[in-house]
């Protein structure tokens, strides 16, 4: 079963199409489209990963480092939220509906909205 932050990394994958062989971030292994930094400035070129599962390991590792509030993304108060974390990867307005409508099927919730707070996404499950 895959974990929710697994999930909310599929959702924008998918969103994104980075799983096309046409899409520069498929070639680039880089599922979440992350960018290219140089002291702390982007460069707006995509990171480029050795292999997919290099990828997915640092998509995965920036989004808990988001969902747990210790990114710098400025994600805090009323923006962290599924929302706010679309407008962190500069994805259009109406993404975060997607993103939503893939996430309440891919984690079983259909409680999952544009304001569920990222937390959701990095505590544990309770199986009870």
């Amino acid at each position: 079963m895959r974990s929710r932050i697994e999930c909310l990394l599929t959702a924008i994958a998918q969103y994104n199409k980075s799983g096309l062989p046409g899409d520069a971030a498929f070639h680039a292994n880089n599922p979440l489209r992350l960018g290219e930094y140089e002291n702390g400035v982007a460069t707006g070129k995509l990171r480029h990963f050795t292999s997919l599962h290099s990828g997915i390991c640092a998509g995965l590792f920036d989004l808990k480092t988001k969902a747990s509030g210790k990114s710098r993304a400025k994600l805090d108060g009323d923006n962290f939220t599924i929302k706010g974390l679309v407008r962190v990867f500069s994805l259009k307005d109406g993404t975060e509906e997607y993103i939503c409508r893939y996430l309440r099927q891919a984690c079983n919730d259909d409680t999952i909205t544009e304001n569920t707070r990222l937390d959701y996404f990095v505590e544990a499950k309770s199986d009870a």
